[in-house]
């Protein structure tokens, strides 16, 4: 009587026996079907020694990834530029074949920052039409935050139609002159992220 194999069973197997090449060309591929732009050293012996394998970049963020195989082992370099990216709050981690079949990749791909807590975006709203002026460090200044979380609120003041685009260093355009309009737009903008989430 021959026995069947779980799923769980037949994943395993399957990681154990993907190469890291495979690995490599399937995260290519999710990536940029996600739309993230994604480098990859494909000779890195006059690099430097233990940089992950991936680096992508979507929107705000940026991921750095190290492939390995099942049994692929991390290397004390790599090891120090993982530790040394995580102590600069980088999402930076390591992938096998595993996280490719579970989903685990996928899902990682697929996440989106998660939009501003309704009161910041409000307030960060205000301030620039209420000033009529728009920089990150503006918004860092006055709202007490760091400079990732202002560059994340001022990235959906611009996703919400309040100011422009990024113009360099110069402030951005203001696009709202009203703060009531501009607190309609943050409520709007909150009650479709409920209605996709």
């Amino acid at each position: 009587m021959t026995r069947s194999m779980t799923t769980t069973q037949y994943r395993q197997v399957i990681a154990d026996e993907m190469p890291e090449d495979t690995l490599q060309a399937r995260v290519e591929e999710l990536a940029v079907e996600l739309g993230w732009l994604i480098y990859h050293t494909y000779d890195s012996r006059r690099s430097r020694a233990g940089f992950p394998d991936v680096v992508m970049i979507r929107g705000n963020r940026i991921m750095w990834r190290e492939l390995k195989a099942a049994k692929g082992e991390v290397s004390e370099e790599q090891r120090t530029w993982i530790e040394a990216l995580t102590k600069a709050r980088a999402d930076v981690g390591v992938w096998r074949p595993a996280h490719l079949l579970d989903g685990t990749i996928l899902a990682e791909l697929r996440a989106v920052e998660p939009r501003p807590g309704a009161r910041l975006l409000g307030e960060a709203a205000d301030l620039v039409v209420g000033t009529r002026f728009a920089t990150v460090p503006f918004l860092r200044r006055k709202l007490r935050v760091e400079l990732e979380r202002a560059g994340d609120l001022m990235d959906h003041l611009e996703v919400l139609g309040i100011v422009g685009p990024a113009n360099g260093s110069k402030a951005r355009e203001v696009l709202v002159s009203s703060l009531k309009r501009a607190s309609e737009l943050v409520r709007r903008g909150e009650a479709e992220d409920q209605e996709a989430g």
